[in-house]
């Protein structure tokens, strides 16, 4: 998938901008690969919706498995925003179950790739569901940042969690919070760039995607982004990279 960048708003709805890119790693670029990271933002009727995915390197069809993650979580967002009542855990389901026709004819394990989506709806609030890798920051005001892909250090395994990969819905990590109040900013990493986040060093970089990246115009946000993330500066990371953010 080709580094992009969004944006969008919708009046009355949480009033949000989203943007983000994804680019190649350096293991990708020389031979050639595709990134297999993908993300999408959306404005659906009623809310706001952003996803990221991350196709599992070792897999033939990994880049589609991510492409058709961040569709399938967008559109589980879009029906979310029609029925707010319903829990998470079924658009967990539902994601499933639309991925899963979207890589047809394909072998799932062929195609296996993370999925984290946060939407937010002024009569529904935040809603944020993720499996697998990656990182969801969320920061209101002047309150700490909240990590929302966070779990229990008992469920970290050796075996990695994705679409394609045996696991249970119970494996999605989820999360409901009121309407952010504004300012407020959301923030999603696949793991080439959450493997090198610190603690101390969130506040900082949630900062600068708002303060310096967010205040830009669209061309110069875009390439400034992948600028950043082509010259990432831990020595040695080789992963692709995908950033994107909702901010109100």
């Amino acid at each position: 998938m080709r580094s992009v960048t969004e944006h969008g708003r919708r009046p009355g709805v949480a009033p949000a901008v989203f943007f983000g890119v994804a680019v190649r790693g350096p293991d990708h670029v020389r031979p050639g690969r595709p990134c297999e990271d993908a993300w999408k933002g959306a404005d659906v009727p009623g809310a706001v919706a952003l996803a990221i995915s991350d196709g599992m390197g070792s897999r033939p069809s990994a880049a589609l498995g991510a492409r058709v993650a961040v569709g399938a979580a967008i559109r589980a967002a879009r029906s979310w925003a029609k029925a707010n009542d319903v829990g998470p855990d079924w658009i967990c389901r539902l994601i499933e179950a639309d991925w899963r026709f979207g890589i047809a004819p394909e072998d799932p394990g062929s195609c296996a790739a993370t999925c984290h989506l946060l939407a937010v709806s002024t009569h529904g609030g935040l809603v944020y569901v993720g499996l697998g890798d990656g990182m969801v920051l969320l920061r209101t005001g002047r309150e700490p940042v909240q990590r929302l892909s966070a779990r229990p250090l008992k469920d970290f395994a050796n075996e990695t969690l994705a679409l394609g990969v045996n696991h249970r819905v119970s494996d999605w990590v989820q999360a409901r919070l009121p309407v952010p109040q504004a300012p407020w900013i959301a923030v999603l990493v696949t793991d080439g760039i959450a493997d090198d986040l610190r603690p101390g060093k969130l506040d900082a970089f949630l900062k600068w995607l708002r303060e310096d990246i967010g205040r830009m115009s669209g061309g110069a946000r875009a390439a400034a982004l992948r600028k950043a993330l082509r010259e990432w500066p831990t020595p040695g990371h080789r992963d692709d990279k995908t950033v994107a953010v909702l901010m109100g």
